[in-house]
């Protein structure tokens, strides 16, 4: 017959310093993990892109402030990487738009802490003590932003006749964070698939111009 049986149950750590680590392992994590973007390069397959092709890259001269920044930007990065960029409209093969934006969109996630819990009492006149781990599931959410750029290839000859079809575009997709610690790197991921087809996420060189 069981009696005087009596169990103590540890009081779980502050919740606000639970709370602490998991946004400090959250932070370690994302530190230490390799940095990786989604690139989107469709190529029309009448057509045999190289680099060396003359490129004029289109801009306007009532473009935004931002818009003339990353205008300087994507010449800049084209040029080292090889590009034959070209001033003149009438001396290209052809034409290069570019557009940025961003999208913000809420993420919900769990992160699971371990939890140790200890029992004591007694069972009869032998005392009794117990220590078991479990794992606690701890909901959180989060802001997450997404920078892109846009890159559409069309052909000069196509233009000065009034077609519009592109012969390239090219998308590349990154964190904010990423997008801004790592900004030639990631030109440079998406530079790398110019003329071809490839849709994959894929890893950046982040020593890249650092």
């Amino acid at each position: 017959m069981l009696k005087d049986f009596t169990v103590g149950i540890s009081k779980s750590e502050d919740i606000m310093k639970i709370i602490f680590i998991c946004f400090l392992l959250i932070t370690l994590i994302s530190a230490c993990a390799s940095k990786t973007v989604y690139i989107s390069s469709q190529t029309d397959p009448r057509y045999s892109l190289n680099k060396l092709d003359a490129i004029f890259i289109l801009f306007s001269d009532k473009a935004s402030i931002a818009d003339r920044q990353f205008y300087s930007f994507l010449k800049q990065e084209m040029v080292d990487n090889g590009f034959n960029i070209v001033e003149d409209l009438l001396s290209s093969s052809y034409i290069l738009s570019f557009q940025t934006g961003s999208k913000t969109s809420k993420m919900n996630s769990t992160l699971f802490m371990p939890t140790t819990t200890s029992s004591s009492g007694y069972v009869g006149s032998t005392y009794y003590s117990d220590t078991s781990t479990t794992t606690a599931a701890i909901p959180y959410s989060y802001n997450y932003t997404v920078k892109k750029i846009y890159l559409d290839l069309y052909s000069t000859q196509d233009v000065t006749n009034k077609k519009y079809m592109t012969v390239w575009e090219g998308c590349i997709g990154a964190g904010s964070e990423e997008y801004t610690a790592y900004p030639n790197a990631i030109l440079k991921s998406l530079l790398n698939v110019f003329g071809t087809n490839y849709k994959a996420t894929t890893s950046i060189d982040t020593r890249y111009k650092k």
